[in-house]
């Protein structure tokens, strides 16, 4: 199934970002880090800065990482809702690769905006091959973010479904 969203979507690196806004001032951004700093773009369009690193699983062995949270989550979730009651022109989402965070946020977006967990799995697939297309990232592979993807489908009320539609997905593609 082809999906139609009324803006482009793309999920791309860090290093992508500044040569996207500056082309595209006017996209929102969704900017994921593992530093309390914003990613030093401009852009008059919506924007949502995270602060929380790569982890699926909280250790406490590892505990100078900041693990995705249910209030991260929350967060993800009233900016999809803000990009379904006005659309942007384009959205850029990043983490610091472009395959996990970002993917697993873009997969939240795309169940916000298509009312369906298996589509915004269909849309986090199509904007990691359109970042790819425009040479905007280096390769198509993706791995969201089990950990977010689980706070996610809580805050979205998903109920396990989104859950398993990432599971499917990394199934189908043999992760």
């Amino acid at each position: 199934m082809t999906l139609f969203t009324p803006f482009p979507v793309v999920v791309v690196p860090e290093g992508s970002v500044e040569r996207i806004l500056k082309a595209y001032p006017n996209w929102a951004l969704l900017s994921i880090r593992s530093v309390d700093v914003p990613l030093a773009v401009h852009t008059t369009g919506l924007r949502l800065n995270l602060v929380f690193d790569d982890v699926t699983h909280p250790s406490p062995v590892a505990n100078w990482w900041t693990p995705p949270s249910i209030t991260d989550a929350e967060k993800i979730a009233e900016f999809a809702r803000a990009l379904a009651r006005t659309p942007p022109s384009g959205l850029v989402v990043h983490c610091a690769a472009g395959l996990s965070r970002s993917t697993a946020a873009t997969v939240g977006i795309g169940t916000v905006l298509f009312g369906s967990a298996g589509e915004g799995v269909s849309m986090m697939r199509a904007a990691v091959k359109l970042a790819y297309k425009r040479g905007w990232r280096g390769d198509k592979d993706s791995f969201p973010n089990e950990l977010l993807v689980e706070h996610l489908d809580r805050a979205l009320g998903c109920t396990g479904s989104m859950v398993a539609a990432v599971k499917a997905y990394a199934n189908r593609r043999g992760a």
